[in-house]
């Protein structure tokens, strides 16, 4: 089987072991895997955040990453469920149809909004239904001047892959050193209820260059 290896700009930055053991998985079960290394993301950051727009040039960016492969598998189930359902702000080609319906999630549980109907399992589509209030609430005009202007630039960040790599390496410099007050403070809502993981010592697509690439 052809396998387009999709790591989410998430593990790819804070769980390389997760990427690497997908990989390794992958290769036992006898698939042909390619790691596609322009890729940055699918897209769900913004889209899920109701920011439609914004994510865009992003779903076009892993589109032309994964179209050539058979089966594109990720080992995150709520962004293969943003690929598989609700890759939407870009136009409806033969490509973007393709890579939508030959996307398979790793996973089978998650406790994240992608699966929420695997984990609970109700006739309500919990996930569906926060994509889209969360569209009706920005079509408002009902986001926040920060979450707006927050998910443009990283729509722009993540939409090509050498500023994705500068904002990786950037954010991790920032995390080392920077004090903790600049993350989480009043001023960061986000920051009351999440802890940002330790950062590794090397994101998933440094150990594939390293490890993988010339294979």
């Amino acid at each position: 089987m052809n396998v387009g290896l999709f790591i989410p700009c998430y593990i790819d930055a804070f769980f390389a072991e997760v990427g690497i053991a997908t990989l390794e998985l992958l290769e036992k079960l006898g698939c042909a895997v390619e790691y596609p290394l322009q890729q940055t993301c699918c897209g769900q950051p913004m889209a899920n955040s109701g920011c439609q727009e914004d994510a865009a040039a992003t779903e076009a960016h892993f589109v032309e990453c994964f179209k050539p492969f058979g089966t594109t598998v990720g080992p995150s189930a709520s962004c293969v469920h943003h690929i598989r359902d609700h890759l939407d702000a870009v136009e409806q080609t033969t490509d973007v149809r393709h890579v939508r319906a030959h996307a398979r999630e790793l996973p089978f549980h998650s406790s994240l909004c992608g699966s929420y109907s695997q984990v609970c399992p109700v006739k309500i589509d919990i996930s569906d239904q926060i994509y889209k209030w969360r569209r009706v609430v920005a079509s408002k005009g009902l986001l926040k001047i920060a979450k707006k202007v927050g998910m443009s630039a990283l729509g722009a960040t993540l939409a090509h892959e050498k500023s994705f790599r500068a904002a990786e390496t950037l954010g991790e410099q920032a995390l080392e050193h920077l004090p903790r007050t600049l993350l989480y403070n009043p001023l960061n809502p986000w920051g009351k209820h999440h802890e940002m993981p330790a950062v590794p010592r090397a994101t998933f697509h440094r150990w594939y260059l390293e490890n993988r690439s010339k294979r």
